[in-house]
């Protein structure tokens, strides 16, 4: 077969597919935002997704013609065609051009075969379809401009490749088999109201080696390896998906092309447990709508299982223990860019992740890992949405990390917020599933927080830059580690970072050693206290000299440093703060003001009022980290 490429226009959503007797109906395949075509290349403005994706593809437009269709009834050796294009032998149906073929029955260890013209667009109708195939394919497009198939409302249609076997992750795949128990080597498009069921027991379920296009239908893949596979793109607008693979969920692949492997969902319910990852782009992925509810790897874990032992001094993590399989929610290569949806990620890794840059727009995300909650090698941008990171190891990772908005809970068995520098970079230090990495993130890594709701419960760093710290905005509340080899606060001063507060409102909560109070640098007032433990569920409370409540926070567990920052703070004035059934005053005598001892890193070096406490006692704890180090 000749291989050729097209130029697919990816306009604005069509209706899907449907069949409707007596009719004879043309559809063009459309999916994304704006479009326009020169000389065969693509410039798609994805206009919901709010970037640019340049692609190499084709627009597919198929007619259901109604009026003079091929009809094909199978039976065990006993099939038969009414109509042309269409041939029989023994339990193979051979299509050989164009056209609209409407097809029911079943077959036992047999086969729709379609070897039609490269320009011929092939569409099958399943109007209630059973085939199994124990060594191949049951529906094998060889050659064909596209094979577009029609699931007939109100029919269940099945198709199988292999024996049924227990999906595990030492399940077989069959390397001399054909893709998937679908199977097109041109364009494959799947819509109509009907339902297919998709066994594919010898390697993928449903899998077409150029574009994808899935527009409705309730569609189930149970797969050894690949649930659903477009190798050039996979493009989804409607259909309720149900997803058991041996390896990923949703996967486009192809390296061959960079303008290939990408991914774009705007609709559907998606229902996808993989032992790999669960949605998988090797370049772009774009996602502006839909309800998913992933399972990816063992699910999430702990940290130890999923990077060994744990910490064994200057040598960073013992990596004897981890998997060196992907085990992500969702994951891309390239850049990430999600607008809107409904997200359940229950993953053993990163539950999404990406190579290059993530920017979330909305959406309402509930996610447990066993590593990163969310992770981005290069940058993170954060403008809105509701995100609610029950589990992580780290809450948020990446070189570059800007939240604008959105509302933000973060539980974390390490770092809440990270802004790290990567393999290569700041801290040059190694951890987790860096294989995939880019050189890019070795800038000085940067958080900035310019507004949203934000609270952490980190048992690491609560807010930690091995650069830069910047908040200008929002509402930040940590409950930090209870121990001092970690601070609620920690920015990178040993790479020449700085830790800035010039807006919002933030209150830092934790251990005492390593507490980190903002630098006098600032433009907002902040002050740092140190005191004697306090144990959680104790009430903190800070008011002006008039008694007004500046802010109040009871602290999900114990800790002996309060760093607090507000709008209404002014150098000069007192205020009050209570702990429990402690109280104190505090005179801010500068723009950075600490009071009690404490360990660590305090303003970069600068301590103003130490001493004072107002008879709240100034044991602020150890006097640093043991063994001269800062953990990252």
């Amino acid at each position: 077969m000749t291989t050729k490429r097209k130029n697919i226009i990816i306009a604005a959503a069509s209706a899907a597919a449907v069949l409707i007797l007596g009719a004879a109906l043309l559809y063009t395949v459309s999916f994304g935002g704006e479009a326009a075509v020169s000389d065969g290349q693509s410039n798609i403005s994805l206009s919901s997704q709010g970037n640019t994706v340049n692609v190499t593809s084709t627009q597919i437009s198929y007619r259901i013609d109604e009026d003079n269709p091929t009809v094909i009834m199978l039976n065990n050796n006993a099939s038969t065609v009414s109509g042309t294009g269409a041939a029989v032998e023994g339990n193979t149906v051979t299509i050989s051009k164009g056209g609209t073929y409407t097809v029911s029955g079943s077959l036992d260890e047999g086969q729709i075969y379609v070897n039609a013209g490269s320009d011929d667009t092939v569409v099958l109708v399943l109007a209630g379809v059973s085939i199994t195939n124990s060594t191949d394919a049951a529906v094998y497009a060889e050659n064909a401009d596209a094979l577009c198939i029609v699931l007939q409302e109100n029919t269940d249609n099945v198709l199988q490749s292999g024996a049924a076997v227990e999906i595990t992750s030492d399940v077989a795949v069959s390397e001399d088999a054909s893709g998937a128990a679908l199977y097109s080597r041109d364009d494959l498009v799947i819509s109509g109201a009907g339902s297919l069921t998709v066994l594919g027991y010898i390697n993928n379920g449903i899998h077409t080696t150029n574009d994808l296009v899935i527009e409705s239908g309730n569609i189930s893949v149970t797969a050894v390896n690949n649930g659903i596979k477009g190798k050039d793109s996979v493009t989804i607008s409607g259909g309720t998906f149900d997803i058991l693979s041996a390896n990923d969920g949703i996967k486009s692949d192809d390296t061959d092309d960079t303008s290939h492997g990408w991914i774009t969902i705007t609709d559907g319910s998606f229902t996808i447990k993989s032992l790999r990852d669960g949605i998988q782009a090797e370049t772009t992925l774009n996602i502006s709508g839909g309800e998913f509810n992933i399972e990816s790897g063992d699910e999430s874990t702990t940290a130890e299982a999923v990077f060994g032992s744990g910490w064994v001094g200057g040598s960073g993590w013992d990596m004897s223990n981890t998997s060196a399989e992907s085990t992500k929610g969702i994951k891309c290569g390239g850049d990430m860019t999600v607008t809107g949806g409904s997200f359940t990620v229950n993953s053993y890794d990163d539950s999404i992740h990406s190579n290059g840059t993530i920017t979330i727009t909305d959406g309402t995300f509930t996610l447990s890992s066993g590593d990163d909650g969310i992770h981005a090698d290069v940058s993170l941008d954060i403008s809105g949405g509701s995100i609610t990171i029950t589990k992580s190891y780290e809450g948020l990772e990446a070189n570059q990390i800007t939240i604008s908005g959105g509302d933000i809970s973060i539980t974390a068995s390490d770092d809440g917020i990270n802004a790290n520098g990567g393999p290569s970079g700041f801290g040059g230090m190694m951890r987790g599933d860096q294989s995939d990495s880019t050189d890019s993130d070795t800038e000085m890594p940067n958080l900035y927080i310019t507004g949203g709701s934000i609270y952490m419960d980190a048992d690491g760093d609560g807010l930690d830059s091995n650069g830069n710290i910047y908040i200008e905005g929002g509402t930040v509340i940590v409950d930090g580690p209870t121990t001092s080899a970690n601070g609620a606060i920690d920015s990178g001063s040993e790479n020449g970072g700085e830790c800035i507060v010039n807006g919002g409102t933030v209150i830092a909560v934790g251990a005492s050693g390593m507490a980190e109070a903002f630098s006098s640098d600032s433009g907002q007032c902040s002050f740092m206290y140190n005191t004697s433990t306090f144990e959680a569920g104790t009430v903190i409370t800070i008011s002006d000299s008039s008694g007004n409540v500046l802010f109040e926070h009871t602290t999900a567990k114990s800790g002996s440093s309060i760093v607090f920052s507000c709008p209404d703070l002014t150098v000069g004035e007192t205020y009050t703060i209570a702990v429990g059934e402690d109280t104190g005053e505090i005179t801010l005598e500068s723009v950075s003001t600490t009071y009690g001892s404490g360990g660590g890193m305090m303003d970069s070096g600068n301590m103003h009022g130490g001493g004072h406490g107002g008879g709240m006692g100034g044991n602020g704890g150890m006097g640093g980290f043991p063994g001269g180090g800062q953990r990252q």
